[in-house]
């Protein structure tokens, strides 16, 4: 019964930094994530990362059978805010190195990396959608 409950107990271990074993779970799901989307056509010369993200990086709720959010960015995109006058100078686009892929914009990168996953994970394990794409 919920109210039989030791709740400080319950959230002192949520809060508990995560153990070896989920780490690798972690370690994990990003690796088969990350894999996915280099397999990809679409994706396989795009520049991104996969990390760890929400309660599983705050190291709270991480337990065993909970989920493991992976943040995906994209880093072949750059935005930035043009100066009054409406053009760019050259040392404002300096950092940033010229890209050899054709740009798209986040919609479509989502819908890849949707259909990435998709591919590699089938509907079950990724959502309605894959059917339907």
């Amino acid at each position: 019964m919920a109210r039989d409950r030791d709740w400080h107990e319950t959230f002192k271990q949520w809060t508990a930094a995560s153990s070896e074993h989920e780490e690798a779970l972690g370690a994990n799901a990003r690796g088969l994530i990350r894999q996915a989307l280099h397999e990809h056509e679409p994706l396989a010369l795009r520049r991104f990362e996969t990390y760890a993200t929400g309660s599983y990086r705050n190291n709270t709720n991480v337990r065993y059978g909970s989920d493991i959010d992976v943040a995906v960015v994209l880093h072949d995109r750059v935005f930035y805010d043009l100066p009054n006058s409406g053009s760019p100078s050259v040392a404002m686009l300096e950092p940033y190195p010229p890209f050899h892929t054709p740009m798209f914009d986040l919609t479509s990168f989502r819908n890849e990396v949707y259909h990435a996953l998709c591919e590699r994970f089938g509907g079950a394990r990724v959502g309605p959608l894959c059917q339907r794409s």
